[in-house]
């Protein structure tokens, strides 16, 4: 039987989280997801290091930040040093902006003992998604920091069609670099100001 967390606003802590766009909030933790294991947040994921406390979360199984109340959209981002590793066989479901703040989505290559993989689904059903990447300057040369290993772009068609795409947004500085495969379901990327490789969609 496959666990399932289910964290929404209601559940937790009514009202009182109304101001709370990351309703998944790991500060400094470290969190396993296990291969059976579902965890679906009505809203968004923030990670953050906390200094010795190291902000880690290991994905084995499934993810999904959903549209949440408030205008919350499922936003996933990995503050500076904090770590997602996805295994391999894991999804992660975003359904707002895809931010690495010089943090670690290692989704490729080796960690230890294990091989890193998984799938990233944008699949944003109220408007645009951004994709921001940065590596922290002590580890650029470390391309595990940044790469993705397969990615899915699934909008959905009652979006408007201006609205449909993933935007790798103007200022990143790592565009998005996918080791696997992407798949284009419905949808599209944009890519925004000056890019390694170039504007256009």
């Amino acid at each position: 039987m496959r666990t399932r967390i289910l964290l929404t606003a209601a559940c937790l802590l009514g009202s009182r989280l109304a101001a709370q766009p990351y309703l998944f909030f790991n500060q400094g933790a470290l969190v396993h997801v296990q291969a059976s294991a579902l965890v679906h947040v009505q809203g968004g994921m923030q990670i953050n290091d906390m200094g010795a406390n190291n902000g880690v979360v290991n994905n084995r199984g499934t993810i999904e930040l959903h549209d949440g109340s408030g205008g919350f959209r499922g936003h996933l981002l990995i503050g500076v040093g904090a770590e997602l590793n996805s295994y391999p066989n894991s999804d992660i479901y975003v359904h707002g902006d895809y931010h690495n703040d010089r943090g670690y989505h290692r989704s490729t290559g080796m960690l230890g003992a294990d091989n890193l993989g998984g799938t990233i689904h944008f699949t944003g059903a109220t408007q645009k998604q951004d994709f921001r990447v940065s590596v922290d300057i002590n580890t650029q040369g470390n391309s595990q920091n940044w790469t993705l290993n397969n990615v899915v772009i699934n909008k959905p068609a009652s979006l408007i069609l201006p609205n449909r795409y993933v935007e790798i947004v103007n200022g990143t500085d790592r565009d998005m670099w996918i080791n696997g495969t992407l798949t284009l379901t419905s949808g599209r990327i944009l890519t925004s100001g000056t890019l390694s490789g170039g504007g256009g969609h």
